[in-house]
């Protein structure tokens, strides 16, 4: 009963730890705060942000994500960078070699952490989302 005990416990805090690892990672560098509006209802997101040649891109880790959803249903977003806000409108781009350049480009902005996370998160199914600015 002893053994067991420990090893339920000690697969407690394994669990306990890949939730503080995950969150240590997502929280580092630059994190903007987005917001989506469907039917008159606003929703935050804190998420990692990428600029390229003038362009900011997003990422969306699984299609499935409730933020991505609603991004679907209405592009017209706004995010917080840096303490100011921006209106911007999303355009999502699935595979390719858009997806490969922007997860290359949050790779080398959030170095350990993007590789953590990516461990933790299958990317096969990655959204890059262009914000263009209104």
């Amino acid at each position: 009963m002893g053994f067991l005990r420990r090893l339920v416990g000690a697969a407690v805090l394994l669990v306990v730890v890949a939730v503080g690892l995950q969150f240590v990672a997502a929280e580092s560098g630059e994190v903007v705060v987005l917001h989506t509006f469907v039917d008159g209802d606003s929703q935050t997101r804190r998420l990692w942000i990428v600029d390229d040649a003038g362009v900011s891109w997003l990422r969306a880790g699984q299609p499935r994500a409730s933020w991505y959803q609603r991004i679907l249903q209405n592009p017209e977003i706004e995010v917080v960078r840096g303490g100011e806000t921006y209106a911007y409108t999303a355009f999502p781009v699935e595979g390719g070699p858009t997806v490969d350049h922007v997860n290359a480009l949050m790779s080398r902005k959030y170095g350990w952490a993007d590789g953590l996370i990516g461990a933790m998160v299958d990317r096969t199914d990655a959204v890059a989302i262009r914000l263009d600015p209104r």
